[in-house]
């Protein structure tokens, strides 16, 4: 279901979008639909090929739809979800076990670095990507 601006829901039908559906994600859990006003969306992200099905397995072959609510906090998904390997988290430019301490809202931003990008700055410590965040307190 999607809500258009005067927020009357439309609801794709027919057995070819029902099979070829994505994935929905809203707050950190899976849904059948949307189901959201455009007026509670925080933020949406679209994934596609190998990034969703790396994340969310074979029932993201058709992309996934991650929503989170201006109500809600998001979800990240680490390592443990995925693994035994962790990034490397460098939070103010230094080194840390741990982000889950800090809230979403003290974030002023956060940057992924991966393969050769990551290793280049933080060695072979960084081989599992690095998770680099910024606060708005220091």
């Amino acid at each position: 279901m999607v809500t258009t601006k005067n927020k009357n829901p439309v609801t794709p039908e027919g057995k070819d979008f029902k099979e070829n559906a994505p994935l929905y994600i809203v707050d950190g859990k899976e849904m059948s639909s949307i189901g959201n006003s455009p007026e509670n969306i925080q933020s949406m992200t679209i994934l596609k090929d190998q990034s969703a099905i790396r994340l969310y397995g074979k029932k993201a072959r058709n992309g996934v739809v991650v929503i989170t609510t201006k109500n809600k906090n998001p979800v990240i998904h680490g390592w443990k979800d995925f693994g035994e390997s962790a990034p490397l988290y460098i939070v103010n430019g230094k080194e840390t076990s741990s982000i889950g301490n800090i809230s979403p809202e003290n974030i002023q931003s956060m940057t992924i670095l991966k393969d050769q990008s990551a290793i280049s700055m933080f060695g072979e410590k960084a081989r599992d990507g690095v998770v680099v965040i910024i606060t708005t307190k220091k």
